[in-house]
């Protein structure tokens, strides 16, 4: 039988009684032994915040992680330190072979491409060098998509075209249409911000009516609040409009631009 001295505090010798009560009645199985192992094997240090976000950002649970909490950990990137612990992290998963764990990749791709987004230029060049584990996720099929959907971190200036001729039923607040039409005061800018409206301006597929009624709105903010050199190009371009799905574009969108063109 098993006693604990008598100097023993009262807790040690309560966890005295629970081992005596678990002890097996063959000392060779080792079966209480076995649990304790692996009970002890599972200890380790408090997590911190942002190791429990990349736990949280990389589960294999069949639900995705909150936006907020892919952004909160490409911000860290910023911090030499956390930014390698992110990637040591990241590559870890993506050098996984197990089929089973296409959740955790899929989930990994997601949170690099957040990083390119919303990451520091570390990160972004941390990401070119290491492409070749990027494209070890392709091996899972599932991943692949994720995988080809990876791009290079666009600029904020990028970001706003995208986000105000984007495809969702909602418009883009005035704010990210008057900074648009500002940055055409940039001669390179202005040249970025219409070949990516003229693009758009030549979609033939009737699905991308939205697009385009939300490039011409943009097109009137840059005629009302944006350069001369922005009018101009616009008036070069002006056929363009009409160029554009007009069974799904409302007329008095098409007039409001000659309108605005001539009283510029």
């Amino acid at each position: 039988a098993i006693h604990p001295a008598p100097f023993i505090s009262q807790p040690v010798a309560a966890f005295w009684a629970l081992v005596k009560l678990s002890w097996p009645e063959n000392p060779q199985s080792g079966s209480m032994f076995s649990r304790a192992r692996e009970a002890v094997s599972n200890l380790r240090k408090k997590d911190t915040p942002l190791e429990a976000q990349l736990k949280e950002a990389t589960s294999r649970e069949n639900w995705g992680c909150s936006t907020t909490i892919l952004q909160e950990i490409a911000q860290a990137t910023n911090d030499p330190e956390n930014c390698e612990l992110i990637f040591q992290f990241l590559w870890k998963i993506m050098e996984e072979r197990n089929q089973k764990e296409w959740r955790r990749v899929v989930k990994s791709l997601t949170l690099i491409e957040t990083i390119l987004k919303h990451g520091s230029e570390r990160a972004a060049e941390e990401i070119r060098r290491q492409q070749w584990r990027i494209q070890s996720g392709s091996m899972f099929s599932r991943a692949r998509e994720a995988v080809s959907n990876l791009r290079k971190k666009d600029t904020p200036l990028e970001a706003q075209l995208k986000e105000a001729t984007s495809r969702e039923n909602w418009g883009c607040s005035t704010t990210i249409l008057q900074e648009i039409a500002q940055a055409t005061n940039d001669p390179e800018n202005c040249e970025l911000i219409f070949q990516f409206l003229w693009k758009i301006m030549e979609e033939r597929n009737q699905k991308e009516w939205r697009r385009v009624v939300k490039s011409l709105t943009l097109i009137e903010t840059i005629l009302k609040h944006g350069s001369e050199r922005a009018a101009e190009e616009h008036a070069s371009w002006v056929g363009c409009c009409y160029r554009s799905p007009s069974t799904q574009i409302p007329c008095w969108k098409q007039h409001c631009c000659t309108v605005l063109l001539t009283s510029h």
